[in-house]
């Protein structure tokens, strides 16, 4: 678990050396869906009331950056080749 671990954490600094951080900071709230499926599976912990909500707002709010992002660079594109 420890070797996964480190290999993990040079990895996520590998790819943030690689783009800017406003890409991967969506990735980092990956690990709240996770720890609730590996919570649920392993310990039947449930915590609907508390992690939804909390969760679909991050959720949203991440996919909103990554657009407006992806937005923002074809629009540079568009403006590059006229």
């Amino acid at each position: 678990m420890g070797g996964f671990g480190g290999c993990a954490v040079l990895l996520m600094i590998t790819s943030f050396r690689m783009t800017e951080q406003s890409n991967l900071a969506p990735f980092s709230y990956f690990g709240i869906p996770i720890a609730f499926v590996l919570g649920w599976m392993f310990f039947g912990e449930t915590p609907w009331a508390a992690l939804c909500p909390d969760a679909v707002l991050i959720v949203v709010g991440g996919l909103l950056i990554v657009w407006r992002e992806r937005r923002l660079r074809q629009i540079g594109r568009e403006a590059h080749d006229t």
